[in-house]
């Protein structure tokens, strides 16, 4: 079996996310690559941005919420089935958005 590694994670999720439109970073940044912050000082967070979090020889696929937080998307899992799992969720997307009406009110 083929060995599923961080950086092929990353490449499915940063596809994810480019899939829907959203940023690539967990926080806005400015030009310089700095966060940008809010009134209290805080990093503010790109809502529905995809992410990885690798901890305990696991990962899981989260979602950055509006308030900074994450919802967890694919539970931690090892790599192979994490790798499996964001294969079949973007599947699932890319079906998703065929299935949409166009412009012109015909399918995708």
């Amino acid at each position: 079996m083929k060995r599923s590694t961080a950086d092929e994670l990353k490449q499915i999720c940063r596809v994810i996310n480019t899939t829907l439109d959203q940023a690539q970073e967990e926080y806005r940044v400015d030009d310089d690559g700095a966060w940008i912050r809010d009134a209290d000082g805080r990093p503010t967070p790109n809502a529905g941005t995809f992410t990885l979090d690798f901890a305990n020889g696991g990962v899981a696929l989260n979602r950055v919420c509006a308030t900074g937080g994450q919802d967890v998307v694919i539970a931690r899992c090892t790599s192979r089935e994490c790798r499996a799992r964001m294969l079949a969720f973007l599947a699932g997307i890319e079906t998703g958005m065929a299935a949409l009406p166009t412009e012109d009110g015909g399918a995708a």
